[in-house]
């Protein structure tokens, strides 16, 4: 069985990755960033929804643009070590 962390890395990590097919599948299951039980996940997937109903590109420098801008502490490491870990579970 998944562990929460697991999926939540899994969303983050597709959102990150291909924004352009992640937002649309996420809306449509009603996902929300409440749900979320990692704080800095919960902002980002939030940071992330924002963009995609804003019409913006969904993706690891505008996702990081917009938290840096909110003056967030969610670091561009942070994040690419988000998208390392969803592209090496997806290699597995």
């Amino acid at each position: 069985m998944a562990r929460h962390d697991d999926i939540e890395a899994a969303v983050i990590g597709a959102v990150l990755a291909d924004g352009d097919r992640a937002m649309p599948r996420l809306v449509r299951a009603g996902v929300e960033d409440a749900w979320l039980r990692d704080p800095a996940a919960a902002t980002v997937l939030k940071v992330a929804f924002a963009l995609y109903a804003a019409g913006r590109p969904v993706n690891l420098a505008t996702v990081y643009d917009r938290l840096e801008e909110a003056g967030s502490e969610i670091s561009r490491r942070q994040l690419e070590e988000e998208l390392r870990r969803f592209e090496e579970n997806v290699r597995r």
